[in-house]
């Protein structure tokens, strides 16, 4: 058979003739064949093995054996599988871009892809990459049985390159050996190094993009959707490193729910690198809520110093609060702070209360002094203005019984040292100071003010010593009314 001119095929083919095997042979040939170096130039190696790998062993691996040659292109080596004592069914197909020489002479790293990856096949077959191996000097692939059920493989080599049409008769396959494989075992598909859904021009590792041309409707851009009739939950996990570990998990419907309880949303940061780390949300390139490992919330901040830690700039009571809880148009309750004091403000008509339930209310517990219309209070409570009160109870240490316990039984226990003024002496005590001793003259009081329950003791000593001024005067009355009758 070979290549006829076109008057040599019309003989073939004249009146009353039937073309022969050989003739039609020959008609083919001269219009296209696939040997013709011209028409489909040899630019591609093939090369077909199968491996049988043993059942019930598992960490099992085979070699293919490229050779101590030299290769420049692309490599690509599928695995298609089958059932025999396990569903095998689908393909790997991983493409490797080479460039080496013989002897280890490596000038182009080798990269490597997988653009195919599918059915259970992935759950049993790993294929690793192009090296070199000392020990037998040569270059090879490994190819890792994952899972302890025996199946048949075929392996299907192709080799691109557009001048080079080295043999590949001695590539081969080494006899099946064990060879645990540690880390990832399965295969994913990749594109360039990522993958784009939606997009033909991923832009990192997973480039989800969602359809245009949908006006103003709402359009769901990704959904991760899992249904199991025993519950569980749907998780998003990013790792970086062995320590890191965050995630974000729908709500968990089952029982085995690792944080908070059922219908819960979760957002979880566990990583640990000696510090755990915090959870962040961030507006306008500044963090506005900063959530601990040790539980501290940060508003404002990145270091929060208590459970809730809330921290903006300096305002006024009639300015913008740091805390408001209710509607910024009706009565409000806010909380806030500037460079001298912190204020909690009732907004609008309606007064502030404080503990509406009747429980005790404590301020100050233990140190500090209460102003009401004054920033510097100088006792427990200082009030500039009046105090309309039903009643005000003072406890004191000394009580004024002690002007008649001195009168009538010579002696108190209250106050020993206590001695009543005669009315001689209180007329030139009063005469020379205009007040009664032991009271703070007009002086005193606008410069210091009064102590309520000192001073009205006070004003009860001396109402208990005009009584006696008053028994007394009355007894020389008496006593002089009787020397008059006799």
């Amino acid at each position: 058979m070979g290549k006829k001119t076109n008057s040599e095929l019309k003989e073939y083919f004249k009146a009353g003739k039937r073309p022969t095997e050989v003739q039609f042979g020959d008609l083919v040939d001269s219009f296209a064949n696939l040997e013709d170096p011209q028409l489909f130039p040899k630019n591609y190696i093939r090369k077909a093995l199968r491996i049988d790998f043993p059942h019930q062993l598992s960490d099992q691996a085979t070699d293919i054996l490229l050779g101590n040659r030299g290769m420049s292109g692309l490599l690509e080596v599928e695995i298609v599988g089958t059932w025999v004592y396990e569903n095998t069914v689908g393909n790997i197909k991983k493409l490797f871009q080479i460039g080496f020489n013989p002897d280890n002479s490596v000038w182009y790293t080798p990269t490597s892809r997988i653009v195919e990856a599918g059915g259970p096949i992935i759950n049993h077959i790993y294929i690793g990459d192009v090296v070199w191996d000392a020990n037998i000097n040569q270059y090879k692939i490994t190819i890792y049985h994952t899972h302890y059920a025996g199946n048949i493989y075929d392996v299907r080599i192709t080799y691109h390159c557009p001048f080079d049409t080295q043999d590949f008769s001695d590539v081969k396959l080494s006899d099946v050996y064990t060879n645990p494989i540690s880390g990832q075992r399965i295969h994913y598909i990749h594109y360039n190094d990522n993958l784009g859904v939606g997009t033909s021009l991923p832009e990192t590792s997973l480039h989800v993009k969602a359809p245009r041309n949908r006006g103003d409707a709402n359009v769901v851009g990704a959904l991760l959707d899992r249904s199991e009739a025993a519950g569980g939950s749907n998780i998003v996990q990013m790792k970086y490193h062995s320590t890191a570990d965050l995630e974000l998990n729908s709500l968990f419907t089952g029982a085995n729910f690792r944080y908070g309880s059922y219908g819960d949303f979760n957002i979880v940061n566990n990583i640990n690198d000696g510090t755990y780390g915090a959870i962040n949300l961030v507006t306008n390139a500044k963090t506005r809520l900063n959530v601990q490992a040790n539980g501290k919330i940060g508003i404002g901040t990145e270091i929060p110093a208590a459970k809730m830690n809330i921290v903006s700039g300096y305002y006024t009571p009639e300015g913008e609060g740091t805390l408001m809880v209710g509607d910024p148009g009706h009565v409000n309750l806010r909380f806030g702070y500037t460079d001298r004091y912190s204020w909690i403000q009732s907004h609008g008509s309606s007064p502030l209360h404080i503990n509406p339930l009747g429980n005790n209310v404590i301020l100050s517990r233990e140190a500090g002094n209460v102003g009401i219309g004054t920033e510097n209070p100088d006792q427990k409570l200082t009030v500039k203005g009046k105090i309309h009160a039903e009643d005000v109870i003072v406890d004191m240490n000394v009580p004024a019984d002690y002007v008649f316990q001195k009168y009538f039984d010579g002696q108190s226990p209250i106050r020993p040292d206590y001695e009543m003024t005669g009315i001689n002496e209180l007329e030139s005590f009063v005469k020379e100071h205009k007040h009664l001793p032991e009271i703070p003259s007009a002086e005193e009081i606008l410069n210091g003010g009064v102590g309520l329950g000192e001073f009205q003791m006070k004003l009860l000593q001396k109402i208990e010593e005009l009584t006696l001024y008053i028994i007394s005067q009355n007894k020389e009355i008496e006593n002089l009314k009787s020397i008059i009758e006799e």
